[in-house]
């Protein structure tokens, strides 16, 4: 009996995994309510996570957009590479260039390595496909 219960939520589980980013609606939500071409000037701004100041998130006038820094900082005989990458860990170059060609910043003091990696998404946009409705001050 235990392995049927066992079985049957492993397959639960399972069926309830998707690759579901956005919810889509048959007919823009709330019904009857005007479109919105902005959103209003008391929320316009940038809110940064309360436990980490790396991760933020900003709203525009007709957008919202995530904001996220990442850091490494390293000992350069620590730095572990894909063993298909052959560089010299010794060459200043050849360490700014690796990280630079991956969206890096960098920078090398003496034996450390302190690399930065940033990137901005688009979560929303008002458009023809994105539509923005506020209904009793919520949007």
């Amino acid at each position: 009996m235990k392995k049927y219960i066992f079985l049957l939520s492993l397959l639960a589980t399972i069926g309830c995994v998707g690759d579901y980013e956005y919810v889509r609606f048959e007919t823009p939500q709330p019904e009857g309510v005007k479109n919105s071409n902005s959103f209003s000037k008391s929320i316009i701004g940038e809110y940064i996570h309360c436990s980490d100041s790396n991760h933020r998130l900003s709203i525009h006038q007709n957008r919202i957009m995530r904001h996220n820094k990442y850091g490494l900082k390293v000992h350069r005989d620590e730095l572990e590479l894909d063993s298909a990458v052959q560089i010299d860990k010794q060459n200043d170059e050849e360490l700014k260039k690796l990280f630079e060609n991956e969206g890096f910043s960098v920078e090398i003091f003496n034996d450390t390595i302190k690399a930065t990696y940033k990137n901005t998404n688009v979560l929303f946009e008002i458009s023809e496909n994105e539509l923005l409705r506020n209904f009793r001050k919520n949007y």
